[in-house]
């Protein structure tokens, strides 16, 4: 397996216990887009339908199957449901471009077709939007723990 589905249930092993992923969307060019459930649980929740509608957010990007494949963390697919419908559209990611000092001079926002920048600081930080990157195993472990 070299990607998992959208709508695919992913359980997750954290040193507090149990915690979930949920695809959401598909690019061509890039790993899976997930969201975190939050919570955490000692056991899988018996319902799962009513576990994708908890509090969640999309993290980015990340390559779980392979993730999971190479031992780098420790999860299963334990099924499919339905995403609920505030995830269902490929999400709009933000990039920051820096100076020569690393100051951020603009940001770059892609949803997964165009691309577009805006300057005024002001504005971008109303957005909350991922950042465009694809995760690695420890990128996505601090995220969820």
């Amino acid at each position: 397996m070299t990607q998992f589905s959208a709508g695919d249930l992913i359980e997750i092993e954290i040193k507090s216990g149990l915690t979930y992923l949920q695809v959401t969307c598909l690019h061509p060019s890039y790993p899976e887009v997930i969201r975190h459930i939050e919570g955490v649980y000692v056991n899988r929740p018996s319902d799962l339908e009513l576990l994708t509608t908890q509090q969640s957010k999309i993290l980015g990007m990340a390559p779980i199957a392979k993730l999971i494949e190479s031992g780098s963390i420790i999860g299963r697919k334990i099924g499919a449901v339905k995403i609920p419908q505030n995830y269902t559209v490929f999400p709009t990611f933000q990039m920051p471009i820096r100076d020569k000092q690393g100051q951020v001079i603009y940001w770059w926002f892609w949803d997964g077709d165009g691309i577009w920048y805006e300057s005024d600081q002001k504005t971008v930080k109303h957005y909350n939007f991922p950042i465009r990157e694809v995760m690695t195993a420890n990128m996505l472990l601090q995220r969820i723990c």
